[in-house]
C-alpha cells in the first residue's frame, strides 16, 4: 500500500468549519502554476510543427543562442540545421532523423513557438499571432516517487530569450525569465519523504520543466491526440502533468496502460465527471495503487483515515464519490474561503449552524455542515455518480482519501 493506513478517529479541528466549491483545475495543474503566454497555456506542442487545440505551434528548427559549455567538444556541439527532438524524456538534436547533439550540449540552443490569441486580451485581439524564442538555460534531473524501482527523469530550465509581440503588457512573460513560476517545489508541503537513500530534492523550490511524451490532453484529461512527436512542458512544481510523470507514468512506455495514465490524471485534477475538476490549489491527497505500490509523498499518517474515502478511480474519472477532498477542517478552511472568493454555485463555503459569527464576506453562504457537504454532493449523485462501497471495483486503479477532512470518521 502507499502508507500504513491510520488507526483510530480522525477528528475536525476545532473552530468553524468550511467548505468550498472549487474553480475549475486546468488539465496542467492547480493553481496555474505552468508556462502562459497572451493568456495562452504552453503547454502540449507537436514536433512537427501542427498547431495543438489551443493554437500554439513549435518550429522545430534549433537556434544557437548561446555559447555551449565549453567542455562540450566542437564534434559534439548542435550544428547547423538541427531539429529539436525528444528521447527518453530529454531534449536532443536530430538530422535526417539521426540524433546529433544531446545533453550538456543542448544548453544555450533554443527553439520557437507561435501563439495564436483565442481571445481578446490586452495586447492582442482574437486571431493576432506572437512568437517567442524559447532557450534551454539549465539541465538537470529527479527521481520518479518509488520507494523501490525510481527512475531518472531530466528537467529543464526553459527561458523566455526573444519576445516578438504585439506591443503593450503581456502575461509576466519577459526576455531571460524562466517560462514556469518558481513557487513550489515538485511537491507540495503536505507531502511527506519517507526516510530512505533517495535525494529529498523533491522538496527544493524550482522553476524547471520535465518533458511528457507521447500524448495531448483535453480539458477533461483525456488523450485528444497520440503520437510521439506530442510533447507537453510540465512544469515541476504544482502541475498535475509533472506529478503523473513523477508517479511514474510515461506515455512512451508500451508496457502501460493509456486508461490509467487517464485515470492518474483525473484523479490528480479531482475531474470525477468530464471537464469540471472539483479541488483547488493545496488541496492534500492520500492515494492508493491498486498494486499496492509504495511511493514517497504521502501525506501524515494521523490526517486521514481509511474509513473516510474520497473516490475510486478508472480511465473514465470517479466510478464513485463518498466525500469531497476540498472540506477541510478549522483554520485551514477558513483561510481557502478567505482566499478563494468566487463562487461559481451554492455551497461555496459552509459554517455549522450553531455558529453565531458573521460572514467573510458576501459571498459566503451559512449552512450546517453535514447537510451542505450532502448538497454540494447532489450534483454528482444526479450524474449517477454513487456513493463508494466497502471494495474498489476490478477495473480500479487507485483510491483515494481526504486529508484533513471536516467530517468524522471512525473506523
Amino acid at each position: 500500500m502507499f502508507i500504513a493506513v491510520a488507526a483510530g478517529v480522525l477528528l475536525s479541528a476545532p473552530g468553524p468549519v468550511w467548505a468550498v466549491t472549487p474553480e475549475t483545475c486546468p488539465v496542467s495543474g492547480c493553481g496555474s502554476n505552468t508556462s502562459m503566454l497572451l493568456s495562452t497555456p504552453i503547454l502540449g506542442m507537436n514536433l512537427a510543427g501542427v498547431p495543438n487545440s489551443d493554437g500554439v505551434s513549435l518550429l522545430p528548427a534549433l537556434v544557437r543562442a548561446t555559447p555551449p559549455p565549453l567542455f562540450v567538444p566542437p564534434d559534439k556541439r548542435c550544428p547547423d540545421g538541427a531539429k529539436l527532438d525528444v528521447q527518453d524524456g530529454a531534449f536532443v538534436g536530430t538530422l535526417g532523423g539521426s540524433v546529433v547533439c544531446s545533453d550538456a550540449a543542448m544548453l544555450g540552443m533554443a527553439f520557437w513557438i507561435e501563439v495564436t490569441c483565442q481571445h481578446k486580451v490586452n495586447p492582442c485581439t482574437k486571431g493576432t499571432q506572437a512568437k517567442a524564442l524559447i532557450r534551454i538555460s539549465e539541465s538537470s534531473q529527479l527521481d520518479t516517487w518509488h520507494v523501490v524501482g525510481a527512475t531518472v527523469v531530466p528537467t529543464y530550465r526553459l527561458v523566455w530569450e526573444t519576445l516578438e509581440l504585439p506591443q503593450g503588457v503581456i502575461d509576466g512573460a519577459r526576455e531571460g525569465a524562466s517560462i514556469c513560476p518558481r513557487r513550489e517545489a515538485a511537491m507540495e508541503k503536505w507531502q511527506v519523504v519517507k526516510p530512505s537513500q533517495t535525494s529529498d530534492a523533491w522538496k527544493v523550490a524550482t522553476d524547471h520543466v520535465l518533458l511528457v511524451q507521447g500524448e495531448h490532453y483535453r480539458r477533461d484529461a483525456a488523450v485528444e491526440f497520440a503520437g510521439r512527436d506530442w510533447i507537453n512542458l510540465a512544469c515541476v512544481g504544482g502541475t498535475a502533468l509533472a506529478k503523473m510523470r513523477l508517479l511514474g507514468y510515461d506515455p512512451m512506455n508500451p508496457a502501460q496502460s493509456g486508461a490509467e495514465r487517464q485515470s492518474t490524471l483525473k484523479m490528480l485534477t479531482a475531474r470525477y465527471r468530464g471537464a469540471r475538476s472539483y479541488t483547488r490549489p493545496g488541496v492534500p491527497l492520500m492515494w492508493k495503487h491498486r498494486d499496492a505500490r509504495e511511493y514517497h509523498g504521502s501525506p501524515e499518517a494521523s490526517s486521514w483515515s481509511e474509513a473516510l474515502k474520497e473516490a475510486t478511480w478508472n480511465g473514465n474519472g470517479a466510478q464513485c464519490v463518498s466525500h469531497r477532498r476540498t472540506w477541510l477542517s478549522g483554520a485551514e478552511s477558513r483561510d481557502c474561503a478567505v482566499r478563494y472568493r468566487r463562487v461559481p454555485r451554492a455551497f461555496d463555503c459552509a459554517l455549522p449552524e450553531e455558529t453565531v459569527e458573521g460572514r467573510v464576506d458576501n459571498t459566503v453562504r451559512l449552512y450546517g455542515y453535514l447537510a451542505a457537504e450532502q448538497q454540494s454532493l447532489q450534483s454528482l449523485r444526479d450524474r449517477r455518480v454513487p456513493p463508494c462501497g466497502h471494495d474498489p471495483s476490478p477495473d480500479a486503479f487507485w483510491t483515494t482519501y481526504p486529508v484533513r477532512h471536516a467530517h468524522r470518521a471512525s473506523p
